[in-house]
């Protein structure tokens, strides 16, 4: 299961959409905050601002399970590589539980690096911040739904022997997560 950890985490890191990924995804919590905190007033309501963390912490996530797992996990697939580690000696439960720690591990950074920056940035252009611990009980709820999301994910692809098929449900996956958590949101 290490090596598979280490695999999957070189791979991630040596491939340039992943890069591109963190720059955008960075970007667009830089500016949703910044949009949000610009004429917010500094003593805002903990519970919406918790909510539009929430939602936006798990639009992240969504989004990048998506794209990692089509860039990683289904590129093995198509290549038949998983076939060939499982014909080899490798477990299937090791197998997906390397796939999902090291999606864990991945999106967990992505989440962290997005928020932490983006937090840096308002402090810097508008001399406001989100309260720290505040953030990391925040960051802790979305880790949990992260853990979920990434085993959820990683068995429906090695469940599933068509291609086309999984792309697509990953985006649907995707999408039905954003408007879920939105509708919940609202409802509260």
């Amino acid at each position: 299961m290490g090596k598979i950890i280490k695999y999957n985490l070189q791979n991630v890191f040596k491939n340039s959409t992943f890069y591109f990924q963190v720059i955008f995804l960075t970007g667009v919590v830089s500016y949703t905050l910044f949009a949000l905190l610009k004429d917010m007033p500094f003593n805002v309501s903990y519970f919406i601002f918790s909510r539009i963390l929430l939602l936006m912490g798990s639009s992240i996530l969504a989004f990048t399970t998506s794209m990692i797992l089509s860039d990683l996990i289904v590129y093995e697939k198509i290549t038949g590589r998983i076939e060939f580690l499982l014909s080899n000696g490798v477990g299937v439960r090791s197998y997906l539980f390397g796939s999902i720690i090291s999606l864990w591990i991945i999106t967990e950074f992505i989440l962290i690096f997005c928020v932490f920056i983006a937090n840096f940035i308002l402090f810097l252009l508008l001399k406001k911040s989100i309260n720290f611990f505040d953030l990391i009980k925040i960051l802790g709820i979305i880790s949990i739904f992260n853990i979920g999301l990434a085993s959820m994910m990683c068995t429906l692809v090695l469940r599933i022997r068509k291609v086309n098929l999984i792309n697509n449900l990953l985006w649907i996956i995707g999408f039905s997560i954003i408007f879920g958590w939105n509708y919940i949101m609202q409802k509260i």
